[in-house]
């Protein structure tokens, strides 16, 4: 499946590693999100192009027995995945049966109904236009294949004010590991969203 022009990251660059959330469970929503079924990894050209750049940036991290790689959350977003975003916020007055469980991972500190308030949600995304990315870097072993995210000081959708690129209260090695993780996409041409230190973008 693809969209004109875009391009299909898993086929370009097979080097990045893809766990691509919403397509299961493993999300802030509990579920497979609407528009994600056999949904590749697409992407504008332009992101493309910005991307094709990382990974001789990333030699440089690699250690003995494992190699650095760029992990790949999420990229093209369907409109339907973003009004479904909405409705599970919005308009589902009724608890989600796994809705404390969620809570506890991803949006601890705000009810689910403020989310989209709180600026944590919208209704407009650079990723429905193929011009946005959710990521982060990890180690992987040679022997295993055994994935080692970076640590952030927070996961991937971690609704909180600790998930803003600057914030102070995470530990010194996620705050180094944030600002590297800036500077090697700048390098490429992509932007940091300040709010969310897994979104990089580039302009149109």
């Amino acid at each position: 499946m693809g969209l004109p022009s875009f391009v299909d990251l898993s086929k370009e660059l097979p080097q990045f590693h893809y766990d691509l959330k919403y397509q299961g469970r493993d999300n802030f929503t509990g579920s497979p999100v609407p528009g994600y079924k056999n949904l590749n990894p697409l992407a504008h050209p332009k992101l493309f192009k910005a991307l094709v750049k990382v990974p001789p940036l990333l030699k440089q991290f690699d250690r003995p027995g494992a190699v650095t790689k760029l992990v790949v959350f999420d990229v093209y977003r369907p409109l339907e995945a973003v009004q479904y975003f909405y409705r599970w916020c919005i308009e589902r007055s009724e608890e989600l049966p796994d809705e404390k469980a969620l809570k506890q991972r991803f949006f601890p500190n705000y009810e689910r109904q403020n989310l989209f308030k709180e600026g944590f949600l919208s209704e407009t995304s650079s990723h429905t236009k193929g011009t946005a990315i959710d990521l982060n870097l990890a180690q992987f072993t040679h022997a295993n294949g055994e994935m080692s995210l970076w640590d952030m000081g927070t996961e991937f959708d971690f609704f909180d004010r600790r998930s803003f690129t600057n914030d102070q209260s995470i530990s010194a090695q996620a705050k180094q590991n944030r600002q590297l993780l800036v500077q090697i996409l700048s390098e490429c041409g992509l932007r940091n969203y300040s709010k969310e230190w897994w979104h990089f973008s580039v302009p149109l």
